[in-house]
């Protein structure tokens, strides 16, 4: 599906922002948080391969499953369309109608690497080299 129609298909739904606050509050977490890195990868792992369908059904049984619809973690399964099937302690996601909410999640769960990563962040400061020591960069007038 495309990435404008996808937008257009939350956006309509008014998901965008329940989608964001759910994601922000995981990534606010931390990366050592158990929940949020289960999260991080389930949502990564049916984002990677959305046609395959273990991917969307996650028994409750499973200790670390459990453990992210016990968390606030669990917003982000609710965002994406996992819901209890009622019968097994199963939960399931659709198909089509969660891609464009799973691929949004995906980018926002997404390591970010800093903008310019490596480049000086201030004019004319010095930046570190190996072992911590400061580096002048080669301009004129040095």
């Amino acid at each position: 599906m495309d990435v404008d129609l996808q937008a257009a298909i939350l956006a309509s739904m008014g998901a965008t922002d329940v989608i964001r606050d759910a994601c922000a509050a995981v990534n606010s977490l931390g990366p050592d948080h158990a929940p949020a890195a289960t999260t991080r990868r389930l949502i990564s792992n049916i984002a990677a391969d959305p046609e395959a369908p273990k991917l969307r059904r996650l028994r409750l049984t499973n200790a670390k499953i459990a453990s992210v619809w016990d968390s606030p973690c669990r917003m982000v399964l609710d965002a994406v369309g996992f819901a209890p099937d009622g019968t097994e302690h199963i939960l399931l996601a659709p198909g089509e109608a969660s891609d464009a909410a799973i691929s949004l999640c995906h980018r926002l769960l997404s390591p970010q690497s800093p903008p310019d990563a490596g480049a000086s962040t201030s004019r004319g400061a010095p930046s570190s080299g190996p072992a911590g020591k400061p580096v002048i960069a080669n301009r004129p007038g040095y």
